[in-house]
């Protein structure tokens, strides 16, 4: 029984204590499902839709953007050219594409203006928010429609066809279709993939080793020195001079450490040692990480801790 429970302890501080490396929680970015359309002038005489209807995401080369497509159809209907006046008729050859040589009229442009909804959520956090093209870029886009030949209108002579006469219309670029994309930017580090109008972002794993490490987060169950166990263990801890590879006291126990930087051990924060990256030699399923203390006196000596941290798998959750 005694050596059931003693296996069964070591389990559970295995698994109370193991740093398993977590698949990173995907985030589903979507897309406002529409986009609201205005005109100006109001007045154009357009047949439009209202609403914008998504029809792709995608992202940008390098990973930078999450890219919302939309796309409205506007028919022009009796949109009726203007006419110059007779000052300047003499300018209409020089008019290219915007004026008919033939009637000396031109085609008034106007805008289409594209709102995303109150009602949409914010993407997730971290990334953008939502904007037309690159920041600070009009949600708008102008148009300088160009002659579509007429609509057909019955002849003043006679309300019935067949007799009927073609009157001047607009028609804008594109046959009537006006699209839009609006971007969210993607944090670094994270891994997006778009499928239809679905865009599925995967955030970057916790580093193998953090970058700093607070003495109050160093752990201390199974402090054992070089000997590899379930837990953490700090292999190869040492008390060194100060800029000085010489060794004061090796090994040096947890407690000697903590005894020598005093109170300040708690709030002390302990960084990467330069150049050391992750040390895999601790055997099957651990991984170490090596740190620097900030310096102390020991032994009327300036000196700092060198410690190497064993997690299983990482220590990135430290």
């Amino acid at each position: 029984m005694s050596k059931f429970m003693r296996s069964m302890s070591a389990r559970i501080l295995f698994l109370t204590l193991c740093l398993c490396v977590l698949p990173a929680t995907a985030l589903a970015v979507s897309c406002p499902a529409s986009l609201s359309v205005t005109l100006n002038p109001a007045n154009t005489n357009l047949l439009q839709s209202h609403s914008a209807g998504l029809t792709a995401a995608s992202i940008t080369p390098g990973n930078a953007d999450v890219v919302c497509s939309y796309t409205t159809h506007l028919l022009l209907l009796n949109y009726s050219p203007r006419v110059l006046s007779a000052a300047t008729k003499a300018a209409c050859d020089q008019a290219g594409n915007n004026a008919n040589p033939a009637t000396c009229s031109v085609c008034p442009p106007f805008k289409a203006t594209a709102t995303i909804p109150s009602s949409t959520p914010a993407p997730p956090t971290g990334f953008s928010p939502w904007a037309f093209g690159s920041p600070g870029t009009s949600a708008s886009d102008a148009f300088t429609p160009g002659f579509s030949g007429g609509v057909i209108r019955p002849s003043p002579k006679s309300p019935v066809p067949p007799e009927a006469s073609v009157a001047p219309n607009c028609k804008i670029p594109g046959n009537g279709v006006v699209a839009f994309a609006i971007y969210s930017g993607i944090p670094s580090g994270y891994s997006c993939t778009a499928t239809g109008t679905t865009v599925t972002c995967t955030p970057p794993p916790p580093p193998i080793c953090p970058a700093t490490l607070k003495g109050s987060n160093i752990p201390t169950p199974v402090w054992t020195g070089p000997s590899i166990k379930f837990g953490y263990i700090a292999a190869d801890t040492g008390i060194l001079h100060t800029g000085n590879p010489t060794m004061i006291q090796f090994p040096a126990s947890l407690s000697t450490i903590k005894g020598a930087i005093g109170t300040a051990y708690n709030n002390s924060i302990f960084t990467l040692t330069p150049g050391v990256g992750p040390i895999t030699t601790l055997g099957a399923g651990f991984v170490g990480c090596q740190y620097n203390s900030p310096d102390f006196q020991f032994h009327n000596q300036s000196a700092q801790a060198q410690l190497v941290i064993a997690c299983s798998m990482s220590c990135g959750s430290l």
